[in-house]
């Protein structure tokens, strides 16, 4: 049972990115993480290190992605905007 708790936020990545795409699935790994670390804190009163660890790089990586997306979108919308006023 502990097995299946410790990767629950893979299994529940791996359904999103199957359901949607890549950018809802790394926002579902982050907030099941948060999610596993405060229900280990509330049974608990303590969260092992391997479990920060993991919500760490699953933080960094997953919010330097979701940036990346956000920069993307922006620079796209960006561009678009510049070349309507060019027209007009």
């Amino acid at each position: 049972m502990k097995f299946l708790f410790d990767i629950f936020p893979v299994i529940l990545f791996f359904v999103a990115f199957k359901l949607y795409d890549i950018y809802v699935a790394t926002a579902v790994a982050i907030a099941a993480t948060v999610v596993q670390i405060a229900w280990v804190w509330l049974r608990h009163r303590k969260v092992d290190k391997m479990l920060w660890v993991s919500f760490g790089v699953i933080a960094v990586f997953g919010g330097i992605g979701l940036m990346l997306l956000f920069i993307v979108l922006q620079a796209i919308m960006l561009a678009r905007y510049a070349e309507q006023k060019k027209m007009d």
